[in-house]
Protein backbone atom coordinates (compact mmCIF):
# COMPACT_ATOMS: atom_id res chain seq x y z
CA UNK A 1 0.00 0.00 0.00
CA UNK A 2 1.30 3.64 -0.81
CA UNK A 3 -0.59 5.27 2.32
CA UNK A 4 -1.20 3.74 5.57
CA UNK A 5 -4.47 4.97 5.54
CA UNK A 6 -5.94 2.62 2.87
CA UNK A 7 -5.29 -0.02 5.30
CA UNK A 8 -8.87 -0.07 6.87
CA UNK A 9 -10.23 0.06 3.16
CA UNK A 10 -8.53 -2.93 2.12
CA UNK A 11 -9.34 -4.79 5.12
CA UNK A 12 -12.70 -4.37 4.84
CA UNK A 13 -13.22 -5.32 1.12
CA UNK A 14 -11.56 -8.45 2.24
CA UNK A 15 -13.83 -9.95 5.28
CA UNK A 16 -12.96 -13.48 4.90
CA UNK A 17 -9.54 -12.90 4.30
CA UNK A 18 -7.22 -15.32 6.30
CA UNK A 19 -3.74 -13.86 5.81
CA UNK A 20 -2.67 -10.72 5.14
CA UNK A 21 1.13 -9.29 4.37
CA UNK A 22 1.08 -5.31 4.72
CA UNK A 23 3.97 -3.16 3.38
CA UNK A 24 3.86 0.32 3.58
CA UNK A 25 6.90 2.54 2.93
CA UNK A 26 5.56 5.96 2.39
CA UNK A 27 5.78 8.70 4.89
CA UNK A 28 2.28 8.65 6.87
CA UNK A 29 1.37 11.37 9.36
CA UNK A 30 -2.63 10.89 10.28
CA UNK A 31 -3.56 8.20 12.77
CA UNK A 32 -5.10 5.27 11.75
CA UNK A 33 -8.50 5.05 12.16
CA UNK A 34 -10.29 1.45 12.10
CA UNK A 35 -13.40 2.50 13.76
CA UNK A 36 -15.11 1.58 10.73
CA UNK A 37 -13.19 -2.07 10.15
CA UNK A 38 -15.51 -5.08 11.14
CA UNK A 39 -13.52 -7.64 13.35
CA UNK A 40 -12.12 -10.18 10.31
CA UNK A 41 -13.56 -13.90 11.75
CA UNK A 42 -10.97 -15.44 9.56
CA UNK A 43 -7.94 -14.35 9.36
CA UNK A 44 -5.25 -15.60 11.33
CA UNK A 45 -1.84 -14.59 10.21
CA UNK A 46 -1.24 -10.75 9.92
CA UNK A 47 2.05 -9.57 8.81
CA UNK A 48 2.36 -5.17 9.08
CA UNK A 49 5.74 -3.58 7.85
CA UNK A 50 5.33 0.17 8.36
CA UNK A 51 8.24 2.34 9.25
CA UNK A 52 7.22 6.03 8.46
CA UNK A 53 4.65 5.93 10.56
CA UNK A 54 4.98 7.07 14.63
CA UNK A 55 2.55 4.32 16.00
CA UNK A 56 0.73 4.93 19.39
CA UNK A 57 0.03 2.39 21.81
CA UNK A 58 -3.85 2.86 20.81
CA UNK A 59 -3.11 2.56 17.23
CA UNK A 60 -2.03 -0.91 17.84
CA UNK A 61 -4.67 -1.45 20.40
CA UNK A 62 -7.17 -0.60 17.51
CA UNK A 63 -5.60 -2.80 15.11
CA UNK A 64 -5.28 -5.88 17.38
CA UNK A 65 -9.03 -5.81 18.20
CA UNK A 66 -10.25 -6.46 14.42
CA UNK A 67 -7.98 -9.46 14.85
CA UNK A 68 -9.90 -10.73 17.22
CA UNK A 69 -8.66 -14.63 16.27
CA UNK A 70 -5.37 -14.09 14.64
CA UNK A 71 -2.51 -16.73 15.90
CA UNK A 72 0.57 -15.75 13.82
CA UNK A 73 0.51 -11.64 14.03
CA UNK A 74 3.91 -9.94 12.96
CA UNK A 75 4.64 -6.18 13.13
CA UNK A 76 7.43 -3.81 12.20
CA UNK A 77 7.20 -0.51 12.92
CA UNK A 78 8.67 2.65 14.44
CA UNK A 79 7.55 4.77 17.36
CA UNK A 80 8.18 7.56 20.19
CA UNK A 81 5.61 6.03 22.24
CA UNK A 82 7.55 5.18 25.94
CA UNK A 83 4.43 3.14 26.33
CA UNK A 84 5.82 0.28 24.11
CA UNK A 85 8.89 0.14 26.28
CA UNK A 86 8.54 0.42 30.09
CA UNK A 87 8.19 -2.10 32.68
CA UNK A 88 4.04 -2.50 32.42
CA UNK A 89 4.28 -4.68 29.60
CA UNK A 90 1.10 -3.30 28.10
CA UNK A 91 1.55 -4.24 24.66
CA UNK A 92 1.76 -8.10 25.80
CA UNK A 93 -1.62 -7.09 27.92
CA UNK A 94 -3.44 -5.96 24.29
CA UNK A 95 -2.21 -9.23 22.72
CA UNK A 96 -5.32 -11.08 20.92
CA UNK A 97 -5.54 -14.16 23.70
CA UNK A 98 -5.52 -16.16 20.47
CA UNK A 99 -1.87 -15.02 19.30
CA UNK A 100 0.11 -17.99 19.66
CA UNK A 101 3.31 -16.55 17.45
CA UNK A 102 4.10 -12.85 17.91
CA UNK A 103 6.86 -11.37 16.38
CA UNK A 104 7.93 -7.49 16.75
CA UNK A 105 10.17 -5.44 15.79
CA UNK A 106 10.69 -1.92 16.79
CA UNK A 107 12.26 1.19 15.67
CA UNK A 108 12.04 3.47 18.88
CA UNK A 109 13.36 7.16 19.14
CA UNK A 110 13.50 8.34 22.73
CA UNK A 111 14.35 11.48 24.77
CA UNK A 112 16.20 9.23 27.70
CA UNK A 113 17.72 5.60 27.50
CA UNK A 114 16.14 5.60 30.69
CA UNK A 115 12.76 4.80 29.35
CA UNK A 116 13.42 1.46 27.97
CA UNK A 117 13.33 -1.06 31.15
CA UNK A 118 14.98 -3.68 29.11
CA UNK A 119 14.62 -6.25 31.83
CA UNK A 120 11.07 -6.46 31.51
CA UNK A 121 11.36 -6.73 27.74
CA UNK A 122 13.70 -9.84 28.25
CA UNK A 123 11.47 -11.33 30.33
CA UNK A 124 8.25 -10.84 28.96
CA UNK A 125 5.60 -13.42 27.37
CA UNK A 126 7.47 -13.01 23.63
CA UNK A 127 11.14 -12.02 24.90
CA UNK A 128 12.48 -9.05 23.31
CA UNK A 129 16.33 -7.80 23.07
CA UNK A 130 17.10 -3.73 22.95
CA UNK A 131 19.98 -2.76 20.07
CA UNK A 132 20.95 0.75 21.11
CA UNK A 133 22.37 3.66 19.57
CA UNK A 134 23.27 6.50 22.12
CA UNK A 135 24.78 8.71 19.19
CA UNK A 136 21.33 8.71 16.86
CA UNK A 137 18.67 8.17 20.32
CA UNK A 138 17.59 5.36 19.00
CA UNK A 139 17.12 1.79 19.68
CA UNK A 140 15.79 -1.46 17.43
CA UNK A 141 13.77 -3.74 20.27
CA UNK A 142 12.82 -7.16 18.87
CA UNK A 143 11.28 -10.20 20.08
CA UNK A 144 14.01 -13.33 19.80
CA UNK A 145 14.28 -15.15 17.70
CA UNK A 146 14.77 -12.47 15.01
CA UNK A 147 11.83 -14.15 12.12
CA UNK A 148 11.95 -11.40 9.54
CA UNK A 149 14.05 -11.32 6.74
CA UNK A 150 15.15 -7.94 6.49
CA UNK A 151 17.32 -5.80 9.55
CA UNK A 152 18.13 -2.28 9.11
CA UNK A 153 20.24 -1.17 11.92
CA UNK A 154 23.37 1.23 12.73
CA UNK A 155 27.13 0.14 13.29
CA UNK A 156 26.80 0.54 17.02
CA UNK A 157 23.12 -1.42 17.17
CA UNK A 158 24.88 -4.53 14.81
CA UNK A 159 28.23 -5.15 18.05
CA UNK A 160 25.34 -5.55 19.96
CA UNK A 161 23.79 -8.62 18.52
CA UNK A 162 23.92 -11.84 20.09
CA UNK A 163 23.74 -15.22 19.80
CA UNK A 164 23.72 -16.58 16.20
CA UNK A 165 20.60 -18.65 17.06
CA UNK A 166 18.78 -15.11 17.32
CA UNK A 167 19.01 -14.63 13.69
CA UNK A 168 18.75 -17.64 11.74
CA UNK A 169 16.45 -16.34 9.05
CA UNK A 170 17.39 -12.76 8.23
CA UNK A 171 18.05 -12.90 4.28
CA UNK A 172 18.92 -9.05 3.79
CA UNK A 173 21.08 -6.66 5.62
CA UNK A 174 20.16 -2.80 4.66
CA UNK A 175 22.90 -0.28 6.53
CA UNK A 176 21.13 2.37 8.11
CA UNK A 177 24.11 5.22 8.67
CA UNK A 178 27.05 4.17 6.99
CA UNK A 179 29.68 0.89 8.11
CA UNK A 180 32.66 -0.17 6.37
CA UNK A 181 32.72 -3.83 5.22
CA UNK A 182 34.58 -4.77 8.12
CA UNK A 183 31.91 -3.70 9.86
CA UNK A 184 29.24 -5.87 8.52
CA UNK A 185 31.34 -9.61 9.69
CA UNK A 186 29.58 -9.28 13.15
CA UNK A 187 26.30 -9.14 10.85
CA UNK A 188 27.36 -11.74 8.57
CA UNK A 189 28.47 -14.28 11.44
CA UNK A 190 25.61 -14.17 13.28
CA UNK A 191 22.96 -14.68 10.09
CA UNK A 192 23.51 -18.10 8.57
CA UNK A 193 20.96 -17.23 5.55
CA UNK A 194 21.73 -14.19 4.84
CA UNK A 195 22.83 -13.35 1.06
CA UNK A 196 22.19 -9.72 0.14
CA UNK A 197 24.21 -6.98 2.12
CA UNK A 198 23.56 -3.01 1.26
CA UNK A 199 25.21 -1.04 2.92
CA UNK A 200 26.68 2.69 2.93
CA UNK A 201 30.56 2.64 2.54
CA UNK A 202 32.96 5.52 4.38
CA UNK A 203 34.62 7.36 1.62
CA UNK A 204 37.21 8.43 3.36
CA UNK A 205 38.90 5.25 3.80
CA UNK A 206 41.48 3.68 1.85
CA UNK A 207 40.87 0.27 1.92
CA UNK A 208 38.55 -2.13 -0.76
CA UNK A 209 35.51 0.25 0.55
CA UNK A 210 37.01 2.96 -1.04
CA UNK A 211 36.31 1.65 -4.80
CA UNK A 212 32.72 2.54 -4.40
CA UNK A 213 33.74 6.08 -3.89
CA UNK A 214 31.91 7.45 -6.57
CA UNK A 215 28.34 6.04 -5.73
CA UNK A 216 28.63 5.81 -2.01
CA UNK A 217 27.67 2.75 -1.69
CA UNK A 218 27.61 -1.31 -2.35
CA UNK A 219 25.64 -3.99 -2.72
CA UNK A 220 26.55 -7.42 -2.69
CA UNK A 221 24.39 -10.82 -3.22
CA UNK A 222 25.61 -13.66 -2.70
CA UNK A 223 24.83 -17.61 -2.30
CA UNK A 224 26.13 -19.35 1.04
Amino acid sequence: LKKLEKLPALLQILPNIREVHVTIDEISLPELDLRWVEPLAHLTKFFLRCFNHYWSLEEISSLFKVLPIVEQLSLQISSQDSSFVHCERELFNLLPKSVQEFNFSLRYYYESVDEIDRQALLTARFPMVCLLDDELDQAVIHTIPYRFPLLNITTRMAKQMASADNYRTLEKFYDYQGMSLAETLPIVTRAARIHELDIQCDKTETTASSRCAKTGRIFLIWHS
